[in-house]
This record gives C-alpha cells, structure tokens and sequence, in this order.
C-alpha cells in the first residue's frame, strides 16, 4: 500500500481507540463496569481492518498499468550480421536472404508492431517496436557484415536484447523472428529462453545456409582460414535453432527446405499461444472481499446477543483463513503478470494447501508451468481444471480448454491440440483466437504424414531444368529454390548502398564501441 493509505488507515484506527476508550471510561462512570469491552474493542478492529482493505483496493485500480490491447502482435526481427552470413551456400548470401525474408514480412503485415536488432558478437536495439513501415525497410536495407565490430554470433545476448524491446504493458502475442545460421560463439542460451518463455515471447528461427556449408569469406571475399591454414567452413546449426524454438514454443524453419513466405510467418506470430492471465485484477477482488467480510462481521457482531458472539467470532475467523487462501491465488496472479511464473505457482501450492485443490488453482497453476516451459505438466493441470469444472463455469472451461490446446501445441501433440481448441470452440464459437488455433492445428496434423525424413527432402530440392515436367505454381516454386536470377541478386547488392548505412553504423559504434579488425585467432566469425 502507498504511504497515503497507511497514513488514512493509522488515523482511522487511532479515532476508533479513541472512541473506544471513551464509550468504556462513560460505562465504567455510569455503571461501575464495561461488560462489552472485548466486543467493542473486536468490532472497532474489524472496521479499521475493512476500511485499509478497501483503501488497498482503490490504490490498486488507480496504479494499474494501462495494458495494450488489440487484435495485432508484436514481432522483433533479430538479424544475425555476423561474418558467417556472408557464406554464399544460399544465393546470393546467407544475410541478403535474410534481409529479403525479413523485408518480405515487414512489407505484408498490418496492425502488427515491428522491432528490430542487429547482433553479431554484442546486440543492439536499431528500432523499437512501431507500425513504420518506411522506417523498418530502411534500416533493413541499410545492413551488411560491417555494422557490428564485435565478431562472433552471441544468440543469448541477441535473444535477451530482443525480449527487451517487448512492452511489458501488452497482452499481445510476442514473437521473436530469429534471422541466422546458427553459429553460436557466447554463453548457453538456455537460461535467457527460459526467461523468455516466462514472459510468453515465443521465438522462430529461420535456419539459413546448408548442412554441408560453406567457407566464410574476408573482407576481400577470400576465404577465412584458421592457424593450421585451413579455410574456416560454416554449417547451418540446426540442432541448437531446434532448440531455442521448442523451448521457447515457437517453430524451426529452414530456408532452404521449408521455404517460409511472408504469409506463413505472419500466421505464425499472430497465434496466441501463450495463456492469458488467468484472473485479470484478481488482487482488487479478493482485497474488496476481505473488506466487505470484516464490515459484515463488524454488523453482526453489533447486532448479536451475548451468547452468540463465540460463534460468530469463529465464523469470522474462518471467513479470514478462506480470504488468505483467495489473497494468495491473488498474489500468485499478480506475481505471474509481473513474470515471475516460479513464484506464482509457489504460491498457489501454499493457496492449495490451505483451501485445497479446486479447479481454479489448477488452471492458474497450469498457466505457471506453462510460462515456465514445462509444457507436460501445464497440459496436466489444464485436464484436471476441466475435470473438476461444471457445465455451467463457460469462461473458466474455455479458459481451461484453450490454454490446453496451447501446451499441446508446445509439445507438437497436434491432433490433441485440435481437439482441445475444438472443446474451447463449442464453450465460445464466436472466438476468434479459438478459431485461429483450431486451423492452425488442424493444417499442422495435416503436414505430419508429409515428414517423412531427409529422402523425401532431398527429392523435393528439383533443379531448375526438372520442373518443366511440371505444372502451373509447383513448377514455378519447384524452379525457384535453387538460386536467384542475376537481377534480383543485383538488386540485393545494390540495396546495401542505401543512405541509411552510413548513420546507423555510427549509432551502432556509439552504443558498442568502434570498428575492430578481425581476430583470426579467435576463429570466431
């Protein structure tokens, strides 16, 4: 509570002591005795007790933080610029597709805020969130290799500077769109994906490059070599882009096999996979509970007869355990929305203990294990919510069903996840993030028999002169994948001389020192 509050709460208990004491010392004159002392003294503590609940409730509502709503989402793009995207195993460079994808997506989406930042060795913040479009293709067409002195790829300082763009005031879906090859030179990103997940950003990787790789070339295009002599080779990391998607919730996609388009990537960030907070001012409610139960204890003390007040003294006592147990799924809520999941579910276990297990604690509780990344048990929770709901309980059972669907979707148990979103649909039909999730889960079950491992991927990869046996787009999107057209990889180059470069190099050694040359020793690239 703020200190106006204490200081109402400290004047209110001090006039109820003082009237207190007044009615006994008038009694003991009247009468020689004060046979109601103890009940005058509870009742004058129930209602300073009301009375600083209420006030805590009224400070509450006025502090919230405006939250930022809204049907869109909020997308950074993280662009790896580190020497090893220069690799031409994807034509005409592993970053100048990059640019092309992330270009791609910046030019298609609408009512969705777009951030960006740059990492090699260190991140830095170009843009922050925003619906400029004209802004973001600049920046995006200013970028090469140079920008970032710092060499190497960190994807942990790159993933923590990109989840701090995020707007912690927002309840929109947050993705991280992850441009790189894959190269990891800095500390284990586990912690900071697990920081992530608690905050429900979701990260997607898109894998550029190829498994066989290629040699990482100089400032002059000659290859890298390291002290043996040898051409330093860099190969697509697969594994560890795997990783930080399933982690995090999100999806891996590689460029060259999968061939994500503006449409695709826009589908997957505008899902909203991460649970809601279950209990939006849950805190407010349950503090104007425990006010309104103390005042009622007050009046029924006042208005009962000698012999009855033991009784009702219990029932109060009572009624202020069960108000502990609601202020702590409360404070639980509250916990969760600052994000910290771990303390959350510590206390809803400590709510449980007191009150018991009930199926609003387990659906809180699922939403913690969610923000946590353990997707199994959040899914387990979420089932024994809707075991213990009734019928008539809509919202929760919507709740319950939707939010199983999402840790379903995690743990790519795709056709559990449809049947969950399709539960969710038949609480709510009009939803439209249920509806969302529901065909997004039904395409992914369809895709499933398609993954039938490397052959059938390596017989999609059709040179250019194999797709005139086919027809229409097929042999169109067939004949494209293996390389750009000269005109196109022109234009590519050309954007780098964008006038923008210039400045935001500048900007960029502002904030992370000046150019160095690169250290051969440190094969770091």
């Amino acid at each position: 509570m703020s200190s106006g509050v204490w200081l109402a709460v400290v004047l209110l208990a001090l006039l109820a002591a003082r009237a207190v004491w007044r009615s006994h010392r008038e009694l003991v004159a009247w009468l020689g005795v004060d046979r109601e002392l103890t009940g005058r003294v509870l009742r004058a503590v129930l209602l300073v007790g009301s009375a600083a609940f209420a006030s805590a409730a009224l400070v509450r509502t006025a502090d919230a933080p405006p939250v930022l709503r809204g049907a869109g989402a909020d997308v950074v793009l993280a662009l790896d610029v580190s020497r090893s995207m220069n690799a031409r195993d994807a034509a005409p460079t592993r970053l100048q597709r990059a640019v092309r994808q992330a270009e791609g997506f910046a030019t298609t989406v609408e009512g969705t805020r777009v951030g960006l930042v740059l990492f090699a060795g260190a991140a830095y913040t170009a843009l922050p969130l925003s619906l400029d479009r004209d802004a973001q293709l600049a920046y995006l067409g200013a970028i090469d290799d140079d920008l970032i002195s710092q060499r190497g790829s960190d994807l942990a300082v790159a993933l923590r500077r990109a989840g701090e763009v995020f707007d912690p005031g927002s309840d929109r879906p947050r993705s991280v769109l992850l441009f790189s090859d894959g190269e990891h030179s800095g500390p284990a990103v586990e912690p900071v994906l697990d920081e992530l997940a608690a905050r429900g950003v979701r990260v997607f990787p898109i894998g550029f490059g190829t498994l066989r790789g290629d040699f990482v070339p100089g400032p002059e295009g000659t290859p890298i070599r390291d002290q043996a002599g040898r051409e330093v080779v860099s190969k697509r990391g697969d594994a560890l882009l795997e990783r930080i998607a399933s982690r995090t919730g999100g999806r891996y996609l590689r460029d060259a096999e999968d061939r994500p388009d503006a449409a695709a990537l826009r589908a997957l960030v505008s899902a909203r996979v991460a649970p809601p907070v279950a209990a939006s001012g849950a805190w407010t409610r349950a503090l104007i509970a425990l006010a309104l139960g103390l005042l009622a204890a007050e009046l029924l003390l006042d208005a009962a007869p000698g012999r009855q007040r033991g009784a009702l003294g219990a029932a109060a006592a009572s009624l202020a355990l069960l108000g502990a147990g609601g202020s702590l799924l409360a404070e639980g809520d509250a916990q969760l929305a600052r994000g910290e999941p771990r303390r959350a579910l510590a206390l809803y276990r400590r709510a449980e203990n007191a009150q018991g297990v009930s199926a609003d604690s387990e659906l809180r509780s699922g939403n913690a294990l969610y923000r946590l990344g353990n997707f199994d048990a959040a899914a387990a929770s979420y089932l024994e919510a809707l075991r213990r709901l009734s019928d008539a309980d809509s919202d929760a059972r919507f709740a319950a069903s939707f939010n199983l669907g999402n840790a379903l979707l995690a743990t790519e148990r795709y056709v559990e996840a449809r049947d969950a979103f399709w539960s969710a649909l038949l609480v709510r039909p009009a939803s439209v993030e249920a509806k969302f999730n529901y065909e997004w889960a039904t395409e992914l079950v369809k895709e499933e028999p398609e993954a039938e491992g490397p052959e059938t991927r390596e017989a999609t990869q059709v040179a250019p002169g194999a797709a005139e046996g086919q027809s229409g787009r097929e042999g169109e999107r067939a004949g494209a994948r293996a390389t750009l057209d000269a005109e196109e990889a022109e234009r590519w180059l050309g954007a780098l001389e964008d006038s923008l470069e210039r400045p935001l190099r500048q900007q960029i050694a502002d904030e992370l020192g000046p150019a160095r040359p690169l250290d051969a020793d440190q094969q770091t690239w």
